[in-house]
């Protein structure tokens, strides 16, 4: 990672893994280049909570509070739902006109991966970002039902 990061002020990082154990190390690395991380974190989230009630919000929080604890200027995105991640259903709705799914209730908003790309983006190279903590949702709430009968 340190050849990568060579001249590099700004990081902006996505966590791959399905443990935050191994943050540290890695934001060590970043640290001796960069001055600046924008962390691609979750909706799920939640500032009200000492411990997160749901794995995928713990996991986030887990690296998050390893970020802060960097010393690096750092910025949280926290996107709700990818907008993408409705492509899953294309191979059904091709096949007839039933999509299905275990959480048909669930309801969020949607983003497009561009305007989160571009949140990020703006967070990487302007000041004014540096411990927000910016939750990304889209224009409405709509259940996975919704989502299915209301295509764009």
């Amino acid at each position: 990672m340190a050849t990568a990061l060579h001249g590099v002020e700004a990081v902006f990082l996505m966590w791959p893994l399905p443990t935050a154990a191994p943050a540290l190390s890695v934001l060590d690395v970043v640290r001796e280049h960069a001055r600046r991380i924008v962390f691609l974190s979750s909706g799920a989230v939640r500032d009200d909570l000492d411990e997160q009630a749901e794995p995928i919000g713990r996991l986030h929080a887990e690296v998050e509070r390893a970020i802060e604890r960097s010393g690096m200027e750092w910025t949280f995105l926290r996107p709700h739902g990818f907008a993408r991640n409705t492509v899953s259903w294309a191979p059904q709705i091709r096949a007839g006109d039933v999509v299905r799914g275990a959480y048909g209730a669930a309801a969020m908003t949607l983003l497009h991966e561009v305007d989160v790309a571009s949140v990020a983006a703006r967070a990487l190279i302007d000041n004014g970002h540096a411990g927000r903590r910016h939750v990304l949702t889209g224009p409405q709430i709509l259940t996975q039902v919704e989502q299915v009968r209301n295509p764009r």
